[in-house]
């Protein structure tokens, strides 16, 4: 199935299953290789859509988690730029924006991680003199919906306690 035939069965729901993207151990942020992840809170009504829903929410929580420390200790950032396969998926993808609550923005180049790699080395060589002169424009703003701030601040609240719960050092 592709991604808007499984997502047009998909919907907001606040009892989705929590998921904890931890399959081959946690990196960040309690960076526990023993840790384990897997889907927490199932109930019988619940769908393999429901399961989707909670894999895409639960992978965005374990972002945001990584983001809220980054910010305390480095501040929030100007702008953030989104790239790669996330991008296929339109649900996704306002979901990010949603549960971060800021603009994301969208280049033209599909994997930016890629091309802001290959910037590093080219200021690394010297081909490029400032790395903050290159600056390719958006191509679109993915902008968070104010409404739905709340209810992803509920769910973020679930998947903490649920992430508490399995990673007891953290």
């Amino acid at each position: 199935m592709s991604y808007s035939e499984i997502e047009s069965q998909t919907h907001e729901a606040e009892d989705t299953p929590v998921f904890l993207p931890f399959l081959f151990g946690e990196r960040c942020p309690g960076w526990n290789d023993e840790g384990s992840g897997g889907f927490l809170e199932v109930k019988p009504h619940h769908t393999v859509f429901d399961l989707y829903r909670a894999v895409q929410e639960g992978t965005l929580f374990n972002l945001y988690q990584c983001y809220q420390t980054l910010t305390r200790l480095n501040g929030v950032p100007n702008r953030i730029k989104f790239s790669g396969g996330i991008l296929r998926s339109e649900s996704w993808t306002q979901m990010c924006a949603d549960i971060f609550q800021t603009d994301l923005e969208v280049d033209t180049i599909e994997h930016g991680s890629m091309m802001g790699a290959a910037v590093l080395a080219m200021e690394h060589l010297g081909l490029l003199k400032d790395i903050s002169t290159f600056r390719p424009p958006a191509a679109r703003i993915i902008r968070p919906d104010a409404a739905k701030a709340d209810f992803y601040q509920r769910k973020f609240a679930r998947y903490l306690t649920c992430y508490q719960n399995n990673n007891p050092a953290f």
